[in-house]
């Protein structure tokens, strides 16, 4: 779950597409991402079966993220606002990382 949050890799290690929001979820902390995954865990199962897809060349190439990912993955805060009192930085933190796609 770690790995598919935080890195975009999958379980059988292959590259996960961007539209997976890793590529903002990378900046929440790893107790964050533990609490998450505990979260998650609470919650039923969905009796819903996710519909088969396939995407078409050149898509279906998954080699091809690790290209894209060392152009544009960073880890790293959008703006490093130093300065900033801690409420800021928290307020950052939540909109560039867990809050992205909420």
């Amino acid at each position: 779950f770690g790995d598919a949050v935080t890195r975009g890799i999958g379980r059988a290690g292959e590259n996960l597409y961007p539209a997976f929001p890793y590529t903002s979820y990378s900046r929440m902390k790893p107790q964050d991402v533990a609490d998450l995954f505990g979260y998650i865990k609470t919650l039923p199962a969905s009796p819903n079966v996710a519909p088969a897809h396939e995407l078409g060349f050149p898509f279906n190439q998954r080699i091809l993220l690790t290209g894209w990912k060392w152009l544009f993955f960073s880890t790293a805060p959008r703006v490093v606002l130093a300065s900033a009192d801690e409420e800021i930085r928290r307020g950052q933190y939540l909109v560039e990382g867990p809050g992205h796609c909420g």
